[in-house]
Order: structure tokens, then sequence, then C-alpha cells
């Protein structure tokens, strides 16, 4: 005993050799400059630095009871310091209040940006404190870039949920058997985050959910709820859950009536089927300060006459197929007329000018000038009289004219490299990520200034997504610039130029409707006047 005291006595007064002892006020400095950008520990956290420690020979082996670590009760609770009440996020506290009335379930209408996931975890944490019993949350979401972001937000609820995703079977099992271990034990909450393709196709994570809704409450979070409304997930709608929220800027699924209103009854059963219980427009979104304002420039690239004669030729199939000229899409259309939907689509997306617009345009701007900015391509298949990727056409432009870019697309986030290749972008490591499809849904770039949509598609839901990444809020930020390719038919007069125009003014008209220079000289207003009444003439 006495050594102890002695060497207690020796690192208390900083005498020993292999410690240093500080004033504790010292220590929460070191650790604050450490933090930057961590996320604050939680239980699991301490187990899993146990467990390495244990492996080196540093701690004994942490206690387990069948392979599964002892799991303590966990709790959500909201961060200390959270304004969810206070401007610019007020509009949060309505959206629960919205949610409760409506008795724990609905689909929540909430622009990029206005903090849909941080509502989500309110409202349950919320419900939790209000509940007698442990609470199963199952989160789904599209993606698994999307899902490590739900990870990170979870844990400032402090709790670490279970990412299923990305594992094996005999790892999820794992994960499965610890959460059941939680759950068991006095009142708990834990959090299971699951792709929603890995959902509609394990039966395992199904009946997890239906066992332990016998003693559990059990809620669903619906993460850009919208996909949900597919038929893989509606011919097996999982009724075990007894809270449903779906989160989404976008929850009206374009051209499926069908869908939307199946997906509408599922969420809100008992309320209105036909409303999201809570909407939070992108208008408001900027005008509360949750966005940043924007400056919305139209560029017209006119259509080739190989072009124009291609886009003449799928219309007259379609109409000849009993369609409208200018049908965009029907969910109930045969597998052929999708096919030619498509296509024609992809024609517009994929105009050849587009990519010497963007050359001049990035020349005027200067590569060395070219910073923090977004380039989205088309992700539809390539036919003729196009050849090559869009994004390939791209990226071969940024290196002819010495810009760093990365794409960022499925092959980057499947090989995990997605966070890495976000935070390099966020330093200025590279100037320009391009991406066609993996940006759309959830993922926070806020550092992102300027954004080129190559790919303008005729789909709202990718319209308002795409606009939302280049309008998050960061450090410095107070305005972002948004570039769209306007495309115009060799002649404006036809019936068939006329049908391509009005196709891309309802994109054109909304985008403008919000920006900072809708009247200005060039702006959006002046350039579809132009074009309506004759006037405009290709530079």
């Amino acid at each position: 005993m006495s050594k102890l005291v002695a060497q207690f006595e020796r690192q208390w007064n900083n005498e020993h050799q292999i410690t240093q002892t500080v004033e504790p006020i010292e220590v929460v400095e070191f650790l604050k400059r450490r933090a930057v950008n961590q996320p604050q520990p939680v239980a699991e956290d301490f187990w899993a630095a146990w467990w390495a420690d244990a492996k080196n020979g540093i701690e004994p082996c942490a206690p387990v009871e069948g392979h599964v670590l002892h799991c303590r009760p966990r709790r959500l609770a909201i961060p200390i310091g959270l304004d969810w009440h206070k401007a610019p996020y007020a509009h949060q506290a309505e959206a629960i209040d919205c949610l409760e009335a409506a008795g724990g379930s609905g689909i929540l209408a909430v622009a990029t940006g206005g903090g849909k996931t941080r509502i989500a975890m309110i409202a349950v944490t919320r419900l939790q404190d209000r509940e007698l019993q442990s609470m199963l949350v199952v989160v789904l979401v599209p993606s698994i870039p999307l899902a490590n972001q739900w990870v990170k937000d979870i844990r400032e609820f402090g709790i670490m949920p279970y990412l299923l995703s990305g594992e094996n079977r005999t790892a999820r099992e794992t994960m499965l058997t610890e959460a059941s271990a939680c759950l068991q034990g006095s009142k708990a909450t834990v959090v299971l985050i699951v792709s929603n393709q890995l959902f509609t196709g394990d039966d395992d994570i199904r009946k997890y959910v239906e066992r332990h809704g016998e003693y559990c409450k059990t809620v669903l979070i619906g993460d850009e709820v919208h996909n949900l409304g597919a038929p893989s997930f509606l011919k097996n709608l999982p009724e075990a859950f007894q809270s449903r929220i779906g989160l989404s800027a976008t929850p009206i699924r374009q051209f499926d009536p069908d869908g939307t209103d199946n997906l509408f009854g599922y969420f809100m059963a008992g309320g209105n089927a036909s409303q999201p219980v809570f909407t939070y427009t992108l208008e408001q979104a900027i005008k509360d300060g949750c966005l940043v304002p924007y400056r919305y420039w139209v560029h017209p690239i006119m259509f080739t006459g190989e072009e124009m004669d291609k886009y003449e030729e799928l219309t007259d199939k379609i109409c000849r197929a009993g369609y409208k000229p200018d049908d965009d899409g029907r969910m109930n259309a045969t597998a052929m007329i999708d096919s030619l939907l498509r296509e024609r689509r992809a024609l517009i997306e994929q105009a050849e000018n587009k990519i010497a617009k963007l050359r001049s345009l990035l020349v005027r701007t200067g590569p060395a000038n070219i910073r923090r900015t977004l380039v989205y391509a088309s992700a539809k298949p390539v036919k003729a009289p196009h050849a090559g990727r869009q994004i390939d056409h791209v990226t071969g432009l940024l290196g002819d004219l010495g810009v760093r870019s990365h794409q960022f697309t499925s092959v980057e986030t499947t090989a995990g490299d997605a966070q890495k290749l976000l935070e390099m972008f966020g330093r200025g490591d590279y100037q320009v990520l391009t991406a066609m499809k993996v940006l759309d849904e959830g993922i926070d770039v806020p550092q992102t200034n300027v954004a080129y949509l190559l790919a303008s598609s005729t789909v709202q839901r990718e319209w308002v997504q795409r606009r939302g990444r280049i309008l998050r809020r960061a450090e410095g930020k107070t305005v972002a610039d948004l570039h769209d390719f306007l495309v115009v038919p060799p002649d404006i007069t036809s019936a068939n130029g006329r049908r391509l125009l009005n196709s891309e003014y309802r994109r054109v008209l909304e985008f403008g409707g919000v920006s900072l220079n809708e009247y200005d000289s060039g702006g959006a207003v002046e350039i579809v006047n132009a074009l309506q009444n004759g006037t405009w003439r290709a530079q």
C-alpha cells in the first residue's frame, strides 16, 4: 500500500517519469484543439476503446455474455444548446407539433437544408421520453453515403446506431443480437440504419422488427421517402411499425399518382392521406436563413440538326403508340414506351453543345479561380447520335483546362471513398466534383458555391435536390451561383420545337422564380420571354 501511495504522490506532484500532470483547464483546452469536427463520444466509443486496449494487452477482456457486450441502457437526448425553437429553425418546432398532433405518424415535406434529420430525431426523442418501454427505431435510406451521414447525426443525440448496410450477414446478426440485449434490459432506445434495398430484400430484418414489436415501441423513419413509393416496398408493407415518419423535400412521386397515394396512406394512417402533415418550402428556407440565396444563370444552347431529327423520330414513335407527344413519363407505360421516353430525355440531357458552352464558362471564370464547384452530368445510357458518357467528356475537359477534379459516382461510394472525397473537396484539394446521381439525395456538401446542371432533366425531384446541394449554408458563404443549360431547337416555331421548349420552361421558371436575378438582364424571365416571342438569337 505504501508503494501505491508513493506512486500516486509522484504522479500528483508531476514527478513521475512516464506521466505528466496538468491542470484540468489545460486538459479541456487540449481536447478542444484536438476535437475539431469530431463527434461527441458515446458509450459505444468506450467499449470500442476497451476492446482495442484488450487486444494490445493493456486492459483485460471486456465482459461478455454469449459473445455480446453487456449493453448498458441507452437513451436519446436532445443536444444541449440545440436551438430548434428559435430562428432560423423555429419551423422545426412547428413541424414537430404538427407531427405529434397527427398521432406521431406522417410525411414531412421539408426543403433541403430545413433540417429533416434533426426534426425526426427530436420527434423520436420526445416520443421516447413519453414511452414506458424500450424503443426500436429503424431508419431507411436510399444510399450508403446518406446512411453514414445519419450515423453522424444520430451520434449527436447521444447514442451510436447500428449500421446494418454494408455488412455481411454474420456481422448483421451479431449487431442485431447485441441490439436485442439492449432492448430486453431496462428502458432503452436502439436505432438501426438500413438501406431500402437491404430492407426490402432481407426478411430477417422485417421479422426482427415484428418480434420486438410485441414488447417495444417500434418507429420507422423513411428518409427521401418518395423512394419508398416503389413497388418493391409497397407490395410488402412492414405493418409492424407503430409510428411512421416520412421525410422528403419532394414526397409527391412525379408521374406515379398510385404510388404516391399508397405511400401517403401507409405513412399517414388515420390522418389526411393526401397531404403532408407539415410543409416547408425552399423559398421559406431561404427567407429564414436556413439556405443561402442564389443567382440563376440560364445558358441557351442549340440542339444540332441530327439531335433534333432524333427527337422528332422518338416523338413520332411515342405518338404512334397512343401517347401524347409531350408526355414525359407514365408509371403505367409499357416497357417499350418507357424506353422511348427515357431515350428522349437522355437526348436533351446529353445535348452536344452543352460541353462547348461549359468550356467557355470555365475559361471565362479562369481555371485558377474555379473552386467548390459541382457539375451534374447525365446518368442515362448513351445512344446515337451521342458517343461516350457525358461525365467522361466533362472530366476530359477539366483535365485539359488544368482543373483538379474527381468523379463522385456509385463507383466511389461502393468502394467506401465517398467521405474521403467529400472531405478533400471541402479542403480545396479538388476544385470540382462531377456527379450523376449520388449527390441527389441527402448528401451534405455545404462548401459548394457553384453548380453547373448539364443534365437538366424533366424530373422535378432532381431539380429540387440538385438545387438544394448548392444552397446549404457554410462559413463565409453568402450567395450561390447555379448555371443551367436550356436546350433550344433549330426551329423554335415548329410544333416539336415549341414542345421541346415548353418542357424546358417549367424548370427554368421555377428556378428563376426564387433567384436573386429573376428579372435582371439575362435572367430567366428575359430569356424565356425572348424565346416565346421569337426575338432570341443564338450567340
